[in-house]
């Protein structure tokens, strides 16, 4: 357990009354080891320590060597990694600007103290304040591991957290949105703390934040507007899975609460194990009845009593969304981490929604089945994709999504299933990645993709589009985009120029030469669909 103490406290509970800090002052957070005084003749700075505080005094200076000053005082201690330096006499100020450069606090003593005496009295104040703080920290996590066991759960842990501490203590989930907010003072509310960590999470160095195999979790500092706050990350496994945050007006943060925030993210950790394991055991049992049942393996009855045991109501009529993150190849951990992600946001979507339905991993991708209560409309299911997708958005993750039909009953969802997976796999094919693709709406697409495996529809786009395709490779040009184009403003001559940027004569020119190389009458409707039809079925297989 690492208890430290902090210059600041240093110099609150041990140094002589008048003692000023004439620079440095952003390092008054750091950690002091001890006390220490150079000796009185060269090599006189061997024994000073990584951490330690250092006592000095400027007459001494010139029984050490003739040529030293303070200024190189302060740039040997700041490269040596000195917690401070308290100084009895004259600071010149080259000595202050080189201590405000470095951020090595630069401490004025009264003149008329002993250096002896000093020492005695930070040594007696880091032991005094280390005994404080160890036991007041035991006191905290006995208490705070003491409401855990009894099953109180995380909102009475942060409760406890803040009345302990006296502080605003917030649980933070792994996307910064806050999950408990215990309010000690009266600001700030809620609503203002979750925009002030909106616009101070984009200064945090994110990876920074994994111990890296220390004992305890980092803990960073927020200015945010006016306010404070100390933030800790909670890790499961390494990986982190929610924060605790104290906030408080201006910054009068010590070790103390740099403690508390240890001690209770630990606390939460475990209780956030507890938690993670029991949604692992659901995840599994949940897994292994989606397998069963878009396989086939269970009849509708069955279906639904598994359903209603996991808490879900498979009698009501459903539609399968299927959620695919882009971007997630390379490999089977980040793949799996993506989906965990993805489907902690769609169930937090779910709660805010007051919606339950099923949320399962399968077969690389996430899957839910969404009620619908209005049959046959699938409007909501497609709502709640789109907003799932623009969530993952704003956080730099990219989605794709199909959505199938509606189906009244437990046998239908497997159809469902086939179509959401159909359409998530056109659209992206077709329209590109990031899309959410609905079955109802892709039409033809359905059939060529159907057909996709068989030779005819190779055969038959190559047979329409083939000496077009050929001639755009030897001459450089875009007949079958403009034909494309074309087909898209519905034979519309100024909207197919205005898109392609081209004078009207010059499109006509290109559709005459597509003619003419093709062997087609773009006003015969046969031609014509036949030549659309390949087009469409050229976006499904590699021609």
């Amino acid at each position: 357990m690492n208890v430290s103490v902090s210059v600041q406290s240093a110099i609150r509970y041990g140094m002589p009354a008048g003692t000023r800090v004439v620079a440095g002052k952003s390092g008054l957070d750091r950690d002091v080891g001890w006390p220490a005084v150079p000796k009185a003749r060269a090599p006189a700075f061997d024994s000073i320590s990584p951490g330690d505080l250092v006592l000095l005094s400027v007459d001494s200076l010139r029984f050490i060597d003739d040529a030293l000053t303070l200024a190189k005082v302060v740039e040997s201690l700041a490269e040596h990694g000195v917690s401070a330096l308290a100084v009895r006499g004259s600071i010149d100020q080259q000595a202050t600007e080189l201590a405000e450069r470095v951020g090595l606090p630069l401490l004025q003593l009264p003149d008329d103290v002993l250096i002896s005496e000093v020492e005695k009295s930070i040594a007696r104040a880091i032991n005094e304040r280390r005994t404080q703080l160890y036991r007041h920290s035991l006191e905290l996590h006995r208490e705070l591991v003491e409401v855990s066991l009894d099953g109180r759960g995380l909102e009475f842990i942060v409760r406890r957290l803040g009345e302990i501490s006296h502080r605003n203590a917030a649980l933070l989930n792994d996307q910064f949105g806050t999950e408990h907010y215990h309010l000690i003072d009266s600001r700030p509310d809620r609503a203002e703390l979750q925009q002030l960590l909106a616009a101070g999470r984009s200064t945090v160095d994110w990876p920074g934040l994994r111990t890296g195999g220390r004992s305890d979790p980092p803990i960073i500092r927020l200015g945010l507007d006016g306010y404070c706050a100390l933030l800790t990350p909670i890790l499961v496994r390494d990986i982190i899975v929610g924060y605790l945050v104290f906030v408080s007006v201006g910054d009068s943060f010590d070790e103390a609460d740099r403690l508390a925030l240890s001690r209770a993210s630990t606390v939460c950790a475990l209780e956030m194990a507890k938690q993670h394991a029991v949604d692992e055991t659901e995840r599994r049992l949940r897994g292994d009845f989606f397998s069963e049942l878009l396989e086939g393996r269970l009849s509708p009855e069955v279906a639904t009593e598994r359903a209603e045991r996991l808490g879900y109501d498979l009698g009501r009529p459903a539609v399968c969304l299927v959620f695919v993150a882009e971007g997630e190849q390379a490999g089977p951990e980040r793949a799996a981490s993506a989906l965990f992600t993805l489907s902690r946001q769609a169930n937090r979507l779910l709660a805010s929604q007051r919606v339950s339905a099923p949320v399962s991993a399968y077969r690389n991708s996430l899957l839910i089945i969404y009620p619908i209560d209005a049959p046959p409309s699938t409007k909501p299911a497609l709502a709640f994709a789109q907003q799932t997708q623009e969530l993952a958005a704003k956080e730099g993750r990219s989605l794709s999504v199909g959505v199938g039909r509606c189906h009244p009953d437990p046998e239908g969802i497997r159809a469902s299933y086939r179509e959401a997976h159909q359409a998530v796999s056109i659209g992206r094919q077709v329209f590109g990645a990031g899309r959410v693709s609905d079955i109802a709406e892709l039409g033809v697409y359905r059939l060529l993709d159907s057909l996709r495996k068989s030779n005819d529809l190779t055969s038959f786009c190559q047979e329409t589009l083939f000496y077009l395709i050929e001639y755009d490779k030897r001459n450089g040009t875009e007949l079958v985009q403009t034909l494309d184009t074309y087909f898209k403003c519905h034979a519309n001559l100024r909207a197919t120029a205005d898109r392609l940027y081209l004078h009207r004569n010059s499109l006509a020119y290109r559709l005459k030469r597509i003619e003419e190389i093709a062997g087609v009458n773009l006003d015969d409707f046969e031609d014509r669909f036949r030549l659309q039809l390949a087009l469409k079925a050229r976006q499904l297989i590699a021609v």
